[in-house]
């Protein structure tokens, strides 16, 4: 069974390597630690659900009980190149990143 899944997601990137397309991938987190030795590490990213401004929200309310806290925000655009299938790899394994189809 996990070799089907496999063999679909490699034939699903395959096919969709053979358009010319780009993707914007985005990732936005809020990354909080505890300021003493006590507690618990939080990491709360954005989604295609969840929006920035929940990230945002959750963000002042942790950091406001003791926390630091800081927040991750990068952007990359993913395109055909010689290596697509890699970097469709590299991306579709990557976690808090989520991507849109850009024209």
């Amino acid at each position: 069974m996990k070799k089907k899944i496999s063999y679909l997601v490699f034939a699903a990137l395959l096919f969709a390597s053979s358009c010319q397309k780009c993707y914007q991938c985005k990732q936005y987190c809020a990354y909080c630690i505890p300021t003493g030795n006590n507690g618990v590490n939080y990491k709360f990213c954005s989604s295609k659900d969840v929006t920035h401004t929940t990230i945002d929200s959750i963000y002042v309310a942790i950091q406001s009980n003791g926390y630091d806290c800081s927040k991750l925000n990068n952007t990359k655009r993913v395109c055909d190149s010689k290596n697509k299938l890699n970097d469709a790899l590299d991306y579709y394994l990557l976690q808090d990143y989520y991507c849109y189809p850009t024209e």
